[in-house]
């Protein structure tokens, strides 16, 4: 029995090569199968979350850049060019602020945890106050009130 013919090794190397080989091709293919598993779970559950907060991220920046515009250009401009570029000024900021908002509420549906709730609880909070501020700080722009030193 200790004496098996060539033939016979070779078979035997050529079987277990094969299970080896089935045996990686059935993990990889097991592997892969997880990994796109892994990859519609992302996209289905976290992108929208991130594409989400990035829109509100320029919608912010954008509101900022348009509140800075507006007190800048009581500075710049005069008369009846101040009011016509102050009113499409405005547009422009309500349109933005509508924006945040609709934002806001779109991300409400993508929340998954109490945590994330709480987070976005708070960010809808400060900017109500955000907005009440700079509101109120073109209010006073507008009627010319300064600051006395």
């Amino acid at each position: 029995m200790s004496k098996k013919s060539l033939s016979y090794k070779l078979n035997i190397s050529i079987v277990i090569l094969l299970t080896l080989i089935l045996a990686a091709a059935l993990y990889t293919i097991f592997m892969i199968n997880k990994t796109q598993s892994y990859a519609l779970e992302t996209g289905e559950s976290w992108l929208p979350s991130v594409l989400s907060t990035s829109e509100m991220s320029e919608g912010v920046s954008k509101y900022a850049r348009r509140i800075l515009g507006l007190l800048s250009t009581s500075l710049i401009n005069t008369g009846d060019e101040d009011k016509k570029t102050k009113a499409e000024d405005i547009k422009a900021l309500d349109k933005y602020g509508q924006n945040i908002e609709a934002n806001l509420e779109k991300h409400k549906k993508l929340v998954s945890s109490p945590e994330e709730q709480a987070l976005l609880d708070d960010v809808f909070t400060k900017w109500k106050i955000y907005d009440n501020a700079a509101r109120e700080g073109l209010d006073i722009n507008q009627q010319g009130k300064k600051q006395k030193l």
